[in-house]
């Protein structure tokens, strides 16, 4: 018995739709292991495509329906970072399916995926993009790859009405035409880390505003920060402003200054 999937493709884009040149015809992409243990290599015939904007990670879940396996059953759960590359490719199993006039699956396999992006340089999240009930056709069971879906992910620091847009394009690849999902993502205040006063300079004065703050809240006095402020002091991701901020944004500020790289790493 053979499921199926259909792949999907999300190329973000704040333009209109087009063919997307982003994505050479004989390059070769990072296959990504997926996490369920009785994935078959044989029986793939598909495969989601992803790629990231810079400065940026992704939390992709995929996940399937099919009569054998528990509703929402862990395909890939991965996070991806744009430092470690930009381009992923999700190796999906194709199999035939069969939907009864209620739209229940009683043979095969629906697919669904949830994309979640951050904005790493100013520490902003995106809300989660899904798409469900996604289908990839068998192929021969040698496992090659019949059909691709793309997913281009970008971000936009601007107020919006709405979480993400969605358009559609094609992508040339492995000598297909391939379909592509547009999304763009829209996340707001932005700021950018170790920043706190806003002047668009990582210094000192950042530094001692954050032990200013550090030390208000030890004494048991209520926070001077905005949201936006604390989200830019927090330079380690503790979710705690304190001491240890205002030292890496020192560090920061001394390695910039003497001609270094500086990294928050």
């Amino acid at each position: 018995m053979k499921k199926f999937i259909s792949v999907i493709t999300a190329a973000i884009m704040l333009a209109a739709p087009v063919c997307s040149n982003a994505f050479a015809a004989g390059e070769e992409i990072p296959q990504v292991q997926p996490d369920f243990i009785e994935f078959n290599k044989n029986d793939v015939s598909g495969a989601f495509i992803f790629e990231l904007p810079e400065n940026s990670s992704a939390k992709v879940i995929v996940t399937f329906e099919s009569p054998e396996d528990e509703p929402g059953t862990i395909y890939y759960e991965k996070v991806l970072k744009s430092e470690d590359g930009l381009k992923y490719s999700f190796p999906l199993e194709g199999f035939d399916n069969q939907i009864d006039a209620d739209g229940n699956i009683i043979e095969g396999r629906l697919y669904s995926v949830e994309i979640t992006v951050e904005d790493t340089e100013h520490m902003l999240f995106s809300k989660t993009y899904k798409d469900e009930n996604i289908s990839v056709p068998t192929g021969e069971d040698d496992g090659v790859i019949q059909k691709y879906s793309f997913y281009t992910l970008k971000i936009e620091n601007t107020e919006s009405d709405k979480d993400y847009t969605v358009s559609h394009s094609t992508v040339e690849f492995d000598e297909k035409t391939c379909d592509a999902q547009i999304i763009t993502f829209y996340v707001d205040e932005a700021f950018t880390k170790g920043d706190v006063n806003d002047d668009t300079v990582v210094d000192a004065k950042d530094a001692s505003l954050v032990l200013s703050e550090y030390a208000l809240l030890a004494t048991g006095g209520a926070s001077k920060f905005s949201e936006k402020q604390k989200k830019a002091a927090d330079v380690n991701n503790d979710t705690v402003v304190d001491a240890k901020d205002a030292s890496k944004i020192l560090f920061y500020y001394a390695t910039a200054a003497t001609g270094g790289k500086p990294s928050w790493d």
